[in-house]
């Protein structure tokens, strides 16, 4: 049978799920420890499956909450036939050199996160990374308990950056280079209603579609697929983070999918086996 890994979000999770019985594939789970957004998240991911990354326990709780690392140390992962790779941010956040996930990190501080004008300030001192003051911010804000003050020691030492052009094209290159045969998924340009995308949704998107291109990666972009279906139908949140697909919608997409990419892959790869 026919085996498919996917790295990224519920954007790709959700339709590979719901498209498995009736198109005939299984799902290939094994060491994945959460779900990611960058390329930058899907190259750590990549090298945590193949064994050549061991995540530190600090890092842990913010890119796989709610799993021992030891039970998820001791999985295996066998190659899949295909890897469905969703990149859908530039952002990236790091933490000692190691990448974390943006909603873990905001669900395992959340009380510190639960004040907006408090986390703008602290996104763009990240950016920054001026560590002196972000220790001074820290000590500010969230420095009247041991918990809180235990709480910024992390905190503080969380790096955020923006990737180029030449961040995405290494990190594809990467992906391409390890995982074999795989499809790259961007965003989905859902629109506000004022017509415009969301905080340069639309130009990563094409960031992403370039780059996949110029490395002969295969590439759904899903906006085409939405616009045909109206965005009305096809993202579930239309009024807050036009993130989140309709199961309509995401049962559309992983036909689509397995039509104009998975059969084509793997009718490919029989007639180039030596066997």
């Amino acid at each position: 049978m026919l085996t498919i890994t996917p790295i990224g979000s519920c954007r790709i999770a959700t339709p590979l799920r719901l498209g498995r019985q009736e198109l005939g594939y299984a799902i290939n789970g094994g060491r994945l420890y959460g779900y990611s957004h960058s390329a930058s998240e899907a190259v750590q991911q990549m090298r945590y499956l193949k064994g050549e990354y061991t995540p530190s326990t600090e890092v842990w709780p913010l890119i796989a909450p709610g799993t021992p690392l030891a039970v998820k140390n001791a999985e295996t992962h066998e190659e899949s036939d295909i890897y469905v790779v969703e990149v859908s941010s530039a952002k990236t956040f790091a933490l000692g050199g190691e990448f974390v996930q943006l909603n873990y990190l905001r669900r395992h501080f959340a009380e510190f996160f639960v004040d907006v004008p408090r986390t703008l300030a602290y996104m763009r001192l990240c950016r920054a990374r001026d560590r002196v003051a972000m220790r001074d911010f820290l000590g500010d804000v969230w420095g009247a308990t041991a918990r809180q003050r235990k709480e910024a020691t992390v905190l503080e030492r969380i790096e955020l950056q923006f990737c180029d052009a030449g961040m995405l094209e290494r990190d594809l290159a990467q992906l391409k280079d390890g995982l074999g045969r795989l499809l790259i998924v961007s965003h989905v340009d859902a629109k506000l209603p004022n017509g415009q995308s969301l905080n340069g949704r639309d130009v990563f998107i094409r960031q992403v579609c370039e780059v996949a291109r110029r490395l002969d990666l295969p590439l759904c972009d899903p906006t085409q697929a939405m616009r045909r279906m109206g965005q009305g139908r096809a993202i579930a949140d239309e009024s807050s983070g036009l993130a989140h697909y309709t199961e309509v919608f995401a049962r559309a997409l992983v036909h689509e999918w397995f039509r104009d990419w998975f059969r084509p892959m793997t009718q490919d790869a029989m007639l180039h086996d030596p066997a």
